[in-house]
């Protein structure tokens, strides 16, 4: 929807044209703009932070890897091979 002709959402319903409006306001925008605008994030998290889990599921088999401090995906799996993992929330210790 980024290149929208005049026109183009005639006879849409109002929220699809709210919803190209807003992605094309908030698109045309920098991020020193966006930052102006909604402020600092709370925090910055990396690629890598994202990739750690302190217990990863098999989404194959349901085998459970945990431990006590976040660790990339453990691939493969111990008990199947296979490489699908999910992250699975632990209750605070």
């Amino acid at each position: 929807m980024g290149n929208l002709r005049r026109g183009h959402l005639l006879g849409k319903p109002r929220s699809l044209l709210a919803q190209a409006r807003a992605r094309r306001y908030i698109s045309g925008m920098g991020e020193k703009q966006i930052i102006n605008r909604m402020g600092l994030p709370d925090r910055v998290v990396t690629r890598a932070e994202r990739l750690r889990s302190r217990a990863w599921m098999c989404s194959n088999c349901g085998d459970l890897t945990k431990a006590d401090e976040p660790i990339p995906v453990p691939s493969p799996c111990a008990k199947c091979g296979r490489i699908l993992f999910e992250t699975v929330d632990l209750p605070p210790q």
